[in-house]
């Protein structure tokens, strides 16, 4: 997911265009995808996530048509990337630069890092989430 179709856009399988400061609405309409077709790893939440129901509470209000509307992301395009990252293990989330610069880009960034939670991805090598600062992808000194 990316506003611009950059050069590792252009090499994914699938680059989803993405309105930008809109990553924390596209992960709480993933959150709730999951959620509403079962694909939660409750055995890794109920060892793992604390607050599992009030995320949940929250999520619901996060359909993919309102999520749609919100990010430019087509509805049927989020229920796939919900389905499928829910179910193809090991699964990484690599967030680039720049979120956290975002009104709301904190918050963007716990839901995001919900996500691996939710479908048990921190279990693999590999999994999860990273970050990628952009000073280390310039190869400059952090």
């Amino acid at each position: 997911m990316d506003p611009v179709r950059t050069r590792t856009a252009r090499q994914a399988d699938w680059h989803i265009p993405i309105r930008p400061s809109t990553d924390g609405a596209l992960a709480m309409g993933l959150i709730h995808e999951i959620i509403a077709h079962d694909l939660v790893d409750f055995d890794y939440v109920d060892n793992y996530l604390i607050g599992y129901d009030e995320l949940a509470q929250r999520a619901a209000q996060y359909s993919p048509e309102r999520v749609a509307e919100i990010t430019g992301v087509p509805a049927e395009d989020i229920r796939t990337l919900a389905r499928e990252y829910a179910t193809t293990q090991p699964a990484a989330i690599r967030q680039g630069v720049a979120i956290e610069r975002s009104r709301g880009g904190g918050q963007a960034i716990r839901a995001i890092t919900c996500l691996p939670t939710l479908v048990g991805a921190w279990r693999y090598v590999g999994s999860g989430t990273v970050e990628v600062r952009q000073d280390l992808q310039a190869g400059m000194d952090p």
